[in-house]
């Protein structure tokens, strides 16, 4: 009997070894913090969650699961430079169980290799209507990398008021195009 239960505690171990936490790897990719769990988690779904203390469960990076077709990264265009944060990795497996990875506590730095990390971008901000034509340009110029809120009233570049309905946001940087929908109740 005493064979079979060391054996049983040796698989355990075993088990709850293999889902110990992998570790990440931080990178800066033209200047942008990127943070990817080591391993392979092929055709896993994951989400990622940034804090800024450990205690903290955080906001998540993705609007929804991404699917992991190789590694499972976030890219952080938000990261300040010298502040510390931290990423928990959400993975659900092919099986359908899901796993918490983290906190993985990250000090957000420049790359050196990267000239000008942290320098002013060029960025677009524009309004579409859901014809795609363009009905108001909030912004045209540099801005500081991290987090810039911009605002609209909701007025055209006329200075007249649009009626409701569906708009977009599209946000255009030398780093990338995102394109968000708004909509315009009243």
């Amino acid at each position: 009997m005493r064979p079979v239960a060391l054996s049983i505690a040796a698989l355990a171990l075993v088990s709850r070894l293999a889902l110990a936490d992998p570790s990440v790897r931080v990178t800066y990719p033209q200047g942008i913090t990127r943070v990817e769990l080591e391993g392979s988690w092929q055709n896993c779904r994951y989400g990622v969650t940034r804090a800024g203390t450990a205690d903290d469960l955080g906001i998540p990076m993705y609007q929804s699961d991404v699917l992991c077709i190789g590694s499972c990264f976030v890219d952080d265009r938000t990261a300040v430079a010298g502040q510390t944060y931290y990423y928990r990795f959400l993975l659900e497996m092919p099986d359908g169980s899901r796993v918490v990875f983290g906190p993985y506590p990250v000090l957000a730095s420049p790359n050196p290799a990267v000239p000008g990390y942290g320098a002013p971008v060029r960025a677009e901000a524009r309004i579409f209507d859901a014809a795609g034509r363009s009905v108001r340009l909030l912004h045209d110029g540099t801005l500081a990398r991290g987090i810039t809120r911009l605002a609209w009233d909701g007025l055209g570049d006329g200075g007249r008021a649009l009626d409701p309905g569906l708009y977009f946001l599209r946000f255009k940087t030398e780093l990338g195009t995102s394109v968000t929908r708004l909509q315009r109740l009243r």
